[in-house]
């Protein structure tokens, strides 16, 4: 990026001269020397050298001694923090997958995304599991298959205000199929249900959105009004998973998806499970003659993948992390019919969430596989 400040004359004697400094992350100030004219009212603009930054990055600037001379009022020499988001400029190859396993409990979703709002300080957005409260005693990942889920603290943030995550740049045309998958939960909260959640993907960087997905209301709503004077908590059954095709997009080299709350301040809304593929998560893309486990579960030093095959087929597998990248592949083999397990090496893979993506005579199925060490 290339760093600006506009520095204002808030006095009455014309400003020829003044130090101005930015800041990134805190980080050590990058300074500049300026010289011109700026009569009362007025503002100069000065231009820094090109700097790279990656993901969410605080941008504080200042500016110091006009004409030389300390400033006797030195309250407003220092901006508010702007927040710059970039994205990696090489797309993330696809499947991809984000069970928010990686988080810990009261994470934001900047590790993984760019965060925005439209509040002056960042909404109650962020990773929970059971710890979330003391009554809790249940997942409330998707479905309860998992123990981590994204939140939307609806009731803390002011109505009106957005709040939303932006994925990394996506490869679809690698994709026969593309389709993006996502569960959510949400509840009435004594009979109020006006929050909204939607989802938008982007061609251009984020220069342009379509828009996706966008119930707000009742048509969100998955689980049991928990009563006016409560958070709701989802069971495994108030559960939602919703599949969207992008087979308008499938041609994409560089596609983004925002996924945005607007709050009314009613319910806690819950995301996981988002899911880039042809297919969903333990749902077979076309029929397939086998039946597949995945055990143990977690797995420590060896995963195994069972398949009970009806007739002879060729099978590969390959492992994929939440980052979608391939971890690890067990090239094809022709097996016979009757009952068969792949064992795979898991003992260096970090400690966290897989995709398992059999490939069987060219249909797939893709299953979850943890790992804990």
């Amino acid at each position: 990026m290339t760093p600006s400040v506009t520095i204002e004359n808030a006095g009455s004697l014309t400003i020829t001269s003044a130090d101005v400094a930015y800041t990134l992350n805190g980080g050590t100030p990058v300074s500049q020397a300026w010289s011109g004219s700026i009569s009362a009212g007025q503002t100069a603009t000065i231009t820094f050298p090109q700097t790279t930054i990656s993901g969410s990055t605080q941008f504080i600037a200042t500016v110091t001694n006009p004409n030389g001379t300390a400033d006797y009022n030195g309250m407003n020499n220092t901006s508010s923090t702007v927040t710059i988001s970039a994205l990696d400029p090489t797309p993330t190859a696809t499947p991809y997958n984000e069970g928010f396993q990686s988080h810990a409990l009261g994470d934001s979703p900047n590790n993984d995304f760019i965060y925005a709002y439209s509040s002056a300080s960042a909404p109650r957005v962020f990773a929970v599991n059971q710890g979330i409260s003391n009554g809790v005693n249940w997942n409330i990942g998707g479905h309860g298959q998992s123990t981590m889920s994204m939140r939307w603290d609806f009731p803390t943030i002011a109505p009106n205000t957005s709040a939303y995550i932006i994925t990394k740049k996506m490869n679809l045309s690698t994709l026969s199929s593309p389709k993006l998958f996502m569960t959510h939960a949400y509840a009435k909260r004594g009979g109020s249900s006006a929050d909204q959640f939607k989802i938008s993907v982007s061609t251009d960087c984020g220069s342009t959105w379509n828009s996706l997905f966008a119930p707000g209301g009742n048509a969100l709503v998955t689980g049991a009004d928990p009563g006016a004077q409560y958070r709701f908590y989802p069971q495994a059954s108030e559960w939602v998973t919703t599949e969207l095709n992008l087979a308008a997009y499938a041609s994409a080299t560089e596609a983004i998806f925002k996924f945005e709350g607007i709050s009314a301040g009613h319910q806690a809304f819950y995301l996981d499970n988002i899911w880039v593929a042809n297919s969903a998560l333990g749902l077979d893309e076309i029929s397939l003659p086998a039946s597949i486990t995945a055990y143990p579960n977690p797995a420590t030093d060896v995963a195994n993948v069972e398949v009970e095959l009806n007739k002879e087929a060729t099978i590969a597998v390959s492992i994929y992390n939440t980052a979608g990248q391939l971890v690890i592949s067990v090239d094809a083999e022709t097996f016979t019919a009757g009952n068969h397990v792949i064992a795979m090496d898991v003992k260096d893979l970090a400690t966290g969430l897989y995709t398992a993506q059999v490939t069987i005579d060219g249909a797939i199925r893709s299953i979850r596989l943890s790992v804990a060490h």
